[in-house]
């Protein structure tokens, strides 16, 4: 049995936010304003949630994977941020971390982040 496209975002959205909730943590994507000289960056941030993943050594196409580096699963339909748009990071469970990569499913259903 197949599944059509617009159904993974519904499984996606099941499995993070009931499936593995226990396992979710929070995630916020924030995207860094222009910078005015003299001031404090400031950031736009949106909050949502994530779950860690299994990172291999293959998984940032042939970069070397360094201690700290985590992938984070996140359902896509909780965000309006782009994690690929330019200036965006994120806090994982209170920490953190630069986008290095990432990769989305068929559907655009759910977001693997790979931070560092």
């Amino acid at each position: 049995m197949a599944v059509e496209l617009g159904e993974f975002k519904e499984i996606a959205d099941e499995l993070v936010g009931d499936e593995f909730a226990a396992l979710a943590k929070v995630l916020v994507m924030r995207t860094a304003n222009a910078v005015t000289y003299g001031t404090a960056q400031t950031y736009v941030k949106e909050t949502g949630t994530g779950v860690e993943g299994e990172l291999n050594f293959s998984a940032l196409n042939n970069q070397l994977v360094q201690v700290g580096d985590i992938e984070v699963i996140t359902n896509a339909s909780q965000w309006t941020t782009n994690p690929e748009g330019d200036n965006v990071d994120i806090i994982f469970d209170g920490v953190v971390h630069q986008i290095i990569l990432v990769q989305k499913d068929a559907d655009n259903a759910a977001y693997f982040i790979f931070a560092r």
